[in-house]
């Protein structure tokens, strides 16, 4: 496992484990595409 990077809550609250394992998953493709597509959707005009 990577090392943990500081967060604003913990590391093991229980929607942090959850979304860590879902990554740990998924190829870094899927990971790259669904970045884009969140920023596309929530941040970019």
């Amino acid at each position: 496992m990577a090392k943990l990077r500081k967060l604003l809550g913990s590391a093991e609250a229980p929607a942090i484990v959850s979304l860590m394992r879902l990554i740990e998953t998924q190829s870094k493709a899927t990971i790259a595409n669904w970045c884009i597509a969140y920023t596309q959707k929530h941040i970019l005009p």
